[in-house]
């Protein structure tokens, strides 16, 4: 089944649905989903997935968010959560995929947040902005897309090709992002934390499982953690069996895998570890 989806500014239509049923939404292709300064913080063709709530095998073919104007709701308080499947999940998302598209011309490929207006945090992710809770999970789904994250005041920005932060026992399973992520002109302040990861942005309590990124990464250079997989790993998690390609430019902590490893996270089997740090190695890289 296909459906043209066009969501205009201020719409109040699919964005803003809540998705708690147990039957979810099954077989749908999305064509060229424009979604243009909404007025809700969770921003996605989902805003919101319940618990109950499942998406399994949706295809959104042809994709463009952006998030430009100063947001009437946003204060340093807010937390804005922006993904192509769902702003916030904590349901579970499986075998879908996230393309580009190209319509007279135009491709449809990107997710653009840009705001001066400070906030406390802001999630951005390929297929879903924050993945949260123990039935939080997305799985065999794919982001094939751009990021792009500029002139933000945000007290905490976590970006990922798949999730920008997952946390509280979610996982990540099997999923994949093939793209670029540019999060090189903030305005972000010297106490700030800006996470990027090719996979996961901020990874908390949860786990990344056979998963993969191909792709480039460009972020500030002094306050950023950025890693093929995840930008941080901390409080109990895992990275388990994940590899990834990739280009990075910028960055105060990087790695192949992950920019900052705290003492109690963990990575465990990875694929394709001696290339990635053969790569690193001649890119001026001397430690992962």
């Amino acid at each position: 089944e296909s459906v043209d989806a066009l969501l205009k500014s201020k719409s109040d239509s699919a964005r803003e649905v809540a998705l708690n049923g147990v039957s979810g939404i099954l077989g749908k292709k999305i064509k060229n989903l424009k979604i243009s300064n909404p007025a809700n913080n969770y921003v996605g063709f989902f805003g919101y997935i319940g618990s109950e709530g499942k998406v399994i095998n949706v295809t959104i073919e042809g994709i463009v968010i952006s998030i430009t104007e100063d947001k009437e709701n946003l204060n340093s308080l807010s937390i804005l959560s922006v993904g192509s499947i769902a702003g916030i999940n904590l349901g579970q998302i499986t075998d879908s995929q996230v393309l580009s598209s190209s319509t007279t011309g135009v491709t449809m490929n990107s997710i653009v947040v840009s705001y001066a207006k400070p906030s406390f945090a802001t999630n951005i992710g390929g297929v879903v902005g924050y993945n949260f809770g123990k039935n939080a999970l997305v799985s065999n789904s794919t982001s094939q897309i751009q990021i792009i994250a500029k002139d933000n005041q945000t007290k905490t920005l976590n970006i990922g090709g798949v999730a920008g932060l997952v946390s509280s026992d979610a996982a990540i399973f099997g999923s994949n992002f093939k793209g670029d992520i540019d999060a090189s002109a903030n305005n972000l302040s010297s106490t700030s934390t800006l996470t990027i990861g090719g996979v996961v942005g901020s990874l908390q309590n949860s786990s990344i499982s056979k998963s993969t990124f191909s792709g480039s990464i460009k972020a500030e250079s002094t306050i950023s953690k950025i890693g093929g997989i995840a930008g941080i790993v901390e409080d109990d998690s895992v990275v388990y069996g994940s590899g990834a390609n990739v280009a990075i430019n910028g960055g105060k902590f990087v790695g192949g895998i992950v920019g900052e490893l705290s003492l109690n996270g963990d990575i465990r089997p990875v694929k394709g570890i001696l290339p990635m740090a053969i790569d690193l190695q001649a890119s001026g890289i001397r430690s992962l």
